[in-house]
């Protein structure tokens, strides 16, 4: 029996050693089994988290960028628009996985550190020199190989490297786009794609509109139709003198360069003038002021501003073509203030924003008689006094004349400057004074039949100035009616039948 009791109590000891042994070890693997657990978890959310990123962030800069064009907020910048353009499309590539960017950079630093080996193949090498303009030698050429100086070759060997690294920079650039591109899921990247497509296609069918008039055909969330109204605006029609004999001069090339620098410019200046640009007809320029926007009461004075900005812009333009042997451009300019018809023109299935109206015809005989005056910009009297345009600009009297056309006649006004502005042609204000207001007192005297005065004030005024071409011209009529009379029916207006 102590046997037995003695066997009892040590089996009872086992067993409990066993136990404690047991349920240790059960503890050790519920510690285990939970930090296990916790780690996963911790991954999972953190590859949830990037996955949730990388489809999310995309389809949020989707979200802003529809939001925009909704808007057409791209319209306020749209010399940017290739720039634009770019980082569209580099916004559907920047989402990449840790794999990616691990091999890219992996790959990158393997390849700096292989730049000092200058390995070039046949092919390669080829390449490199003929882009730096050096030929291969004959190394069994005495004669080629004494030509080649030490210092040749160093350049030879520098270029080279140069080109190596611009290549190894490419291809390691074109993995790490691959990667972004991998990692970004497929239908984002698709939709991303989708909606560059269709932006870049409303950028470009927005140049060959007016932004203003584009904005407003969309805000009106209606589709455009066939309709006009009237309205109050300021008529711009410029056009290149001597256009044909240019062209003509010129190769297409070069024409088309000089011709494209000169339409973007003058439209540029236009619409930061608040402008609608609304047609090019060749080398023709019409534009508008106060429609669709409205711009107030001054929008003739900003029109007039925009015409004395362009001829401004003209003088650089014409020194730069003259060092590149290119002829002179003089531009004619005419503007109306007047009322028209503006809207929608056309037919049912094709149709633009233009103007209807007496003022666009008067618009294009002013530019016109820009040659028969010799003049540079003709206004009308509505445009003359307008609102600002009085204090700010300084006007010559032209003429009191009848155009091809019309049945009323028009009083013409050379814009000459600004106030605070002296023009090259005129060394001092008192000279610019007396073109401007003697020029008037002559015209006085004109329509008040003082025919003898009148004559000889413009014999002063033309000892001054020689070139002036309207002097020259009322002189001429002046000295026919005080050789052949008066006619009974003489009136000092002016009829035109050439423009």
């Amino acid at each position: 029996m102590k046997a037995s009791w003695a066997q009892q109590a040590w089996a009872t000891r086992r067993s409990m050693e066993i136990h404690e042994a047991a349920r240790k070890n059960l503890d050790q693997r519920q510690v285990k089994t939970i930090w296990i657990s916790l780690l996963f978890c911790i991954a999972g959310g953190v590859v949830m988290a990037l996955v949730g990123f990388a489809v999310t962030r995309p389809l949020k800069r989707i979200s802003t960028d529809m939001l925009q064009m909704a808007k057409l907020e791209f319209l306020s910048g749209q010399a940017d628009m290739d720039d634009d353009d770019c980082e569209l499309k580099g916004h559907s590539h920047r989402y990449f996985s840790i794999r990616g960017i691990t091999r890219a950079l992996s790959n990158l630093t393997s390849r700096s550190r292989s730049r000092t080996r200058t390995r070039f193949s046949s092919r390669r090498s080829q390449r490199t020199e003929d882009s730096i303009g050096l030929t291969r030698t004959n190394p069994t050429d005495p004669s080629s190989s004494s030509d080649t100086s030490q210092d040749e070759r160093s350049q030879y060997e520098e270029t080279r490297h140069d080109h190596t690294e611009r290549e190894q920079d490419f291809e390691t650039g074109e993995e790490l786009s691959a990667c972004f591109r991998l990692s970004t899921p497929k239908e984002v990247v698709d939709m991303r794609e989708s909606f560059i497509y269709m932006v870049t296609g409303l950028k470009s069918f927005a140049r060959y509109l007016d932004p203003d008039i584009m904005r407003m055909v969309v805000k009106s969330r209606r589709q455009a139709q066939l309709g006009m109204g009237k309205a109050e605006v300021t008529i711009f029609f410029s056009d290149i003198a001597n256009f044909t004999t240019m062209a003509e001069s010129l190769e297409p090339e070069v024409f088309m360069s000089m011709l494209t620098e000169y339409l973007d410019e003058m439209s540029k200046l236009i619409m930061s003038k608040q402008g609608v640009v609304g047609e090019f007809i060749g080398d023709a320029i019409m534009a508008w002021w106060n429609v669709p926007i409205d711009l107030g009461q001054e929008h003739t004075a900003m029109a007039l501003d925009a015409a004395l900005a362009q001829q401004n812009r003209l003088v650089e333009l014409r020194e730069t073509w003259h060092l590149q042997r290119l002829p002179d451009v003089r531009v004619r300019m005419g503007l109306v203030k007047g009322n028209v018809l503006a809207g929608n023109i056309g037919s049912s299935q094709r149709m633009k924003y233009g103007l209807v109206g007496d003022s666009v015809n008067l618009a294009s005989r002013l530019e016109g008689l820009c040659k028969y005056y010799g003049v540079s910009i003709i206004i009308e009297q509505d445009a003359a006094f307008a609102p600002g345009v009085q204090s700010r600009f300084q006007l010559r009297l032209l003429d009191l004349v009848i155009v091809k056309g019309r049945t009323q006649p028009t009083e013409l006004y050379q814009l000459v400057c600004e106030k605070a502005v002296l023009p090259e042609a005129f060394d001092s204000p008192e000279d610019l004074q007396f073109f401007i207001d003697a020029y008037s007192q002559i015209h006085r005297l004109y329509r008040l039949k003082s025919f003898d005065a009148c004559a000889s004030a413009l014999h002063h005024y033309r000892q001054r100035l020689p070139d002036d071409v309207p002097s020259k011209m009322l002189l001429r009529r002046v000295e026919t009616l005080l050789g052949e009379g008066v006619p009974a029916d003489w009136t000092p207006v002016h009829i035109l039948t050439e423009k």
